[in-house]
């Protein structure tokens, strides 16, 4: 029988950090990790990783590194970052040094798959990507789209453990 483990991550995908530490707060006995969500991240800047830290869980930076993947997780685990997160469309080398920096600092590394194709998880695993993440952005909920159409694809393809979010 196969052990299955959710963890519950609420994402503060606001760009009021009033807002998104009161929400945190609230939920905080009904979560795993407290997510700082990108358009948190960008209207409040990086340092908010560290206000959410203060609560007591772990902290997932939702990046969604491009480029500058070393920089970028410096950066985070300067605040206290337990995961980030880089898009799976990077480069090989962005996702490798990005890799490189997460194993330095110790946090673990989420490759978002969203837009990238299903065969992209399996390099994702082989270099060893801790997490890999299924993912309808908020632009797709809208539209009604979710994660779950290729989530079953993803998990024939790959052991690695994966993040479904957006649905």
């Amino acid at each position: 029988m196969e052990l299955v483990l959710y963890l519950i991550q609420l994402a503060l995908d606001f760009i009021d950090k009033r807002l998104a530490l009161k929400i945190a707060q609230t939920c905080l006995p009904y979560i795993d990790i407290i997510e700082a969500g990108t358009p948190l991240i960008k209207a409040e800047g990086i340092k908010i990783i560290k206000d959410l830290k203060k609560m007591g869980l772990p902290v997932a930076a939702d990046l969604k590194t491009f480029d500058a993947g070393r920089l970028e997780v410096e950066l985070a685990a300067e605040y206290g970052a337990d995961y980030v997160t880089v898009l799976a469309a990077a480069s090989d080398i962005t996702i490798e040094e990005f890799l490189s920096a997460c194993n330095k600092f110790d946090i673990l590394a989420v490759a978002d798959l969203m837009n990238s194709p299903v065969r992209r998880a399996i390099y994702l695993e082989q270099i060893g990507m801790n997490y890999i993440a299924i993912h309808s952005g908020i632009d797709e909920q809208r539209k009604g789209l979710t994660p779950f159409p290729i989530l079953d694809q993803v998990r024939r393809t790959v052991k690695t453990p994966l993040v479904v979010a957006g649905g």
